[in-house]
């Protein structure tokens, strides 16, 4: 039976993109990774202890959340504790000393999916496509990107998803896929999709809201801003893979 990796630059980042596809299926893991944040809605923020470091605190609400989610979807979790962009001060969608922070990234990232991948035989990596150019997705994408046949050497299969909300912005998403047009071509990538049903929003809706941290209270999530912004009309879910993933997704995805 195949075995499931979901990355998560931020705890909430699998929950937004691909929480629907999570619930279809078995073996789950999660790696988050930008795990320590100081970032989180004004009404989280009163709450927070006072004399505790604010990264601290809020990285424990954040934790605390993440688990209800994976708890939800039976996933196995790990936290790989590194700094979000907010931590040391640069703006989270400028690209100022990204090469360290990859470095750092594929220091402890790829070891450990090498690893899996090893001991599994094989291994569904998801991945983010960076889709509104946050500085972290922007890392975790190209560590995998960069390693792709290292890691399909190892007998992993790379499946890349949209970036949700983010890619809920039609020119938002449309500029990202546009810049990655040429390595979907080179390496033979096709966009599926998996459509909600009105009980699978309902239920995706819940678990967004799971991250009450990053909500904010009024007015509630738009099931809108958690679905692709493409000529599609479903509510969807969104991967870029090659033919030969599509042979290990036990989903009913469509092609587009």
């Amino acid at each position: 039976m195949e075995n499931f990796i979901f990355l998560s630059p931020h705890y909430d980042d699998v929950c937004f993109s691909l929480g629907f596809v999570a619930s279809k299926l078995a073996n789950l893991e999660l790696i988050n990774i930008f795990t320590r944040s100081s970032y989180a809605k004004p009404h989280i923020l009163t709450t927070l202890p006072t004399g505790v470091d604010l990264a601290d605190s809020v990285s424990k609400v954040r934790a605390q959340e993440d688990a209800i989610f994976a708890k939800r979807y039976k996933f196995q979790r790990i936290a790989l504790g590194l700094d979000d962009a907010g931590l040391y001060g640069v703006d989270p969608f400028n690209f100022k000393g990204i090469d360290a922070e990859q470095a750092t990234l594929e220091r402890i990232l790829l070891p450990l999916l090498n690893e899996k991948a090893d001991r599994y035989g094989s291994a569904v990596i998801f991945c983010p496509l960076a889709i509104g150019g946050h500085r972290n997705h922007v890392s975790t994408f190209n560590a995998i990107a960069n390693h792709a046949d290292e890691l399909e050497n190892q007998g992993a299969s790379i499946c890349f998803y949209e970036d949700l909300p983010y890619a809920s912005y039609k020119d938002m998403r449309l500029s990202r896929i546009g810049q990655l047009q040429e390595y979907f071509s080179a390496n033979g990538y096709k966009r599926l999709h998996l459509v909600l049903d009105d009980e699978a929003v309902a239920s995706k809706l819940e678990a967004i809201q799971i991250y009450d941290s990053q909500m904010r209270r009024d007015p509630p999530p738009n099931i809108a801003k958690y679905s692709p912004g493409t000529d599609i009309e479903d509510i969807h879910e969104a991967l870029w893979v090659k033919e030969s993933s599509t042979q290990v997704l036990p989903c009913q995805f469509l092609g587009v």
